[in-house]
């Protein structure tokens, strides 16, 4: 298989990915009772174009090559460099996203812990904002329809 078809698969599996985690996540909501929310058209739509593009480049981008970066230099750290750059990226991305401990705040763990890991093995935060985007759209319907 040539390097573009490999590519297009995947996108497509981000794709796919980010799809299996919405439904995860709409699954343990309803089991939990936990409410979906509300927001706005305006939001919504911002949350699964722009937004997932702005926070993957931050996070999987910028912030999983800086901790790389460091782990690689540190001699200890040397050996967990990935493992240090999915969590701590994904706590932050928890951080940024909810403060209140419980359910969404597991449910946001998964999912920064997800994308880090389709980063690492994709290499591309291309393929993460794809993930983060699908997973967004499909919570946004789910807003809209209930």
């Amino acid at each position: 298989m040539d390097q573009a078809a490999s590519a297009h698969l995947l996108v497509i599996y981000g794709a796919l990915a980010g799809v299996l985690l919405a439904d995860f996540a709409l699954v343990v909501l309803r089991l939990t009772h936990t409410p979906l929310g509300q927001s706005s058209g305006n939001k919504l739509f911002y949350g699964f174009t722009v937004g997932p593009i702005l926070e993957e480049i931050i996070y999987r981008g910028a912030g999983f090559s800086v901790i790389y970066a460091m782990a690689c230099s540190l001699r200890l750290a040397m050996h967990w460099r990935i493992a240090l750059a999915v969590i701590v990226t994904s706590l932050l991305f928890v951080v940024s996203h909810t403060l209140v401990v419980g359910i969404p705040w597991l449910i946001i763990l998964m999912m920064g812990l997800s994308y880090g890991l389709m980063r690492w093995r994709s290499n591309s935060t291309a393929v993460t904002a794809v993930m983060h985007a699908s997973y967004n759209l499909l919570i946004a319907a789910a807003m809209i329809f209930s």
